[in-house]
């Protein structure tokens, strides 16, 4: 018999082989070639394998298949009262696997099987060594391969199984497990009966870094060892499990937030279907503490029931540059493991919210659609095979009692209010409102006291409070009174002024003590910038002839052409720094050179048209 075979099932294959079939008792066939490609590789047979067909009985004999880089070699007999089987494999890579809708790995296996005795209850022996085991993902890039070494015995209806694996953790992790298997091969049955008692134990130590690795936790930090020392019984229905998992002195480190925990100390214990947190203690680095407590329920039909408990005293959950926060409160997590929801409430002891100077543009976000792939082709492959984010539901109460400063472009307050988070963490719903306490507002050079202001959390996600703030100082004959109104990404300023005057006049009297009317040039070139800035304006005027002509600084001064002076100075390098200036007048041009000797210690040298010179040492202490 030839045949050829060419299509796809879960893999392409393309196939064409001939068979010498001998019709008497006992049936054989032997397959003499066998070649093609399967799942993109290569297939062939070293040699003729030969099946045997009988009353009751089957054998097959001399099997040497390869396929790509793996080899399968082997023999299988099968009577009414006996069965015998080996087989050996050789160079398997894991890609492979993935190709036949399995999982997706880096690696080699190499194994044995072996098999004897009545068919309705065989004893049997295998073995599995891989080697270079890793996660084909981005996510999992980090994690080093691993080697695992498996065995296991099949003897009166029960399995049992040995694991080492080394490589991923420090220490060896060994597990071993017991469990009934019913191998029937006259009735065709394999199964695990749910009656059946189980045994098994795990000891091994991880590194909390590889965790973190392996659960792909985007821009945070685990250090520290990993114990856990863990044993199985009961049945295969209801199994119980035992034993600790521990963790001392260890460290998490959270990139967004800022959150650093030390000298984690957490101890859990499993009895029968119930996991405990008996011990949760951390500190900030300094005087905040974090302890806890709680049970987590093996109960899947629940989805794993948490009731977690959590108790902050003045610890620092938040340091960024925009942000730092310390905090103390009552937190619970309860719900399920598959979607927990943290509640409780929260004071804020203090925190320093810092407005940024500057913001980057705003970047469009055009939406896509993927022709030809539907929904559920495009949720599965989301990631490349990266993690899933865990989000944990939020409800929690956050007062603010004062000792919370909001500061930057100008403006440095204490506030108080109350706060309600709600939502996820991944996408937070802050409302509720803080009110100024005390404060003042920085404009123009001019100081304006805070007489009434709110900060309102709208819910909006990533939280983008909306300000309205009012100041005000005196200035030469009138109140000027300025608003801060917006979102606190964008602020708006506005300037009014009782009386009421023009926006120019107001400026005019701020900086200079009079009206625009009697400034000279290079005033008026001030106020113009001032009111550019005021109203959000680029660089100005004077802004953009700094720039165009590359330099690093450019003023005008002088209430008059008579008594006008332009200054230009551009750094020559990281410590020397020249200035030239000019006026009207004749002769009135000068030069200075600042050269930095040490951090705090400066050299200046000037001359002017006259030939006058001199020098000096300037020295300079911050704190």
């Amino acid at each position: 018999i030839t045949a050829a075979a060419r299509g796809e099932a879960h893999v392409p294959y393309d196939l064409s082989g001939r068979i010498d079939v001998t019709l008497e008792e006992p049936v054989q066939l032997r397959v003499e070639e066998l070649a093609g490609r399967v799942a993109d590789e290569p297939l062939s047979l070293a040699g003729p394998a030969t099946v045997t067909l009988a009353a009751g009985a089957f054998a097959l004999d001399d099997l040497s298949l390869r396929l790509g880089d793996a080899q399968l070699s082997g023999g299988f007999a099968l009577g009414p009262q006996r069965v015998a089987a080996e087989a050996r494999l050789e160079r398997l890579p894991l890609e492979m696997l993935g190709r036949f809708g399995g999982p997706k790995l880096h690696g080699q296996v190499a194994g044995r099987l072996s098999l004897r005795g009545a068919p309705e209850d065989p004893s049997g022996t295998i073995e599995l060594d891989a080697t270079g085991v890793a996660i084909a993902a981005p996510a999992f890039a980090d994690v080093p391969s691993a080697e695992l070494a498996l065995s296991g015995t099949l003897e009166a209806r029960r399995l049992r199984l040995d694991l080492r694996g080394e490589g991923v953790t420090e220490r060896p992790i060994v597990a071993n497990a017991e469990l009934p298997l019913v191998v029937d091969l006259a009735a065709g049955a394999f199964e695990v009966p749910e009656e059946g008692e189980v045994a098994g134990r795990l000891d091994g130590e991880i590194a909390l870094a590889r965790l973190a690795d392996i659960l792909s936790l985007d821009d945070q930090r685990l250090e520290g060892p990993l114990r856990a020392d863990v044993a199985v019984r009961g049945t295969v229905a209801e199994p119980v499990i035992e034993g600790t998992v521990r963790t001392e002195n260890a460290l998490y480190e959270n990139g967004t937030t800022g959150t650093v925990l030390r000298d984690i100390d957490l101890l859990i214990s499993a009895d029968h279907r119930t996991v405990a947190i008996e011990r949760f203690s951390a500190t900030d680095g300094g005087e905040g503490r974090l302890t806890g407590e709680g049970t987590v329920e093996l109960d899947p039909a629940a989805d794993y029931p948490v009731d977690l408990h959590l108790t902050v005293q003045r610890a620092r959950l938040v340091i960024r540059d925009d942000v730092t926060a310390t905090a103390s409160g009552d937190l619970a997590l309860g719900g399920s493991a598959m979607a927990p929801v943290l509640s409780g409430t929260v004071t804020i002891d203090r925190a320093e919210i810092v407005i940024p100077d500057r913001v980057g543009p705003s970047i469009a976000v055009i939406p896509v659609q993927e022709i030809g792939r539907d929904v559920t082709d495009g949720a599965a492959g989301k990631g490349d095979g990266a993690a899933s984010a865990f989000t944990v539901g939020l409800d929690l109460t956050v007062t603010v009692p004062g000792q919370t400063f909001v500061r930057g472009r100008g403006l440095d307050s204490e506030w108080e209010g109350a706060l309600q988070v709600e939502g996820t963490t991944a996408e937070p719903r802050i409302t509720g409102a803080l009110q100024v306490r005390r404060g003042a507002f920085e404009l123009l050079g001019q100081r304006f006291d805070l007489r009434g202001g709110t900060i309102e959390f709208t819910g909006a996600t990533p939280p983008n409070p909306v300000l309205d703030i009012q100041a005000v100082t005196q200035a030469a004959d009138i109140t000027a009174v300025v608003a801060i109104t917006g979102e606190a990404m964008s602020p708006q300023f506005q300037l009014t002024s009782e009386p009421s005057l023009p926006e120019d006049e107001i400026v005019s009297r701020l900086l200079f003590r009079r009206a625009a009317g009697r400034l000279g040039p290079g005033d008026a070139l001030r106020l113009a910038a001032a009111i550019n800035t005021l109203r959000g304006g680029g660089l100005g005027l004077l802004g953009e002839a700094r720039q165009a002509l590359g330099l690093d600084t450019l003023e005008i001064s002088g209430e008059g052409l008579a008594d006008a002076e332009v200054r230009a100075g551009r750094y020559l390098n990281d410590r020397v720094f020249v200035e030239v200036g000019t006026g009207a007048a004749a002769n009135s041009e000068d030069v200075r050179v600042e050269i930095e000797i040490l951090p705090s210690l400066s050299l200046d040298v000037d001359t002017n048209a006259q030939s006058q010179s001199g020098v000096g040492l300037r020295w300079r202490f911050d704190y």
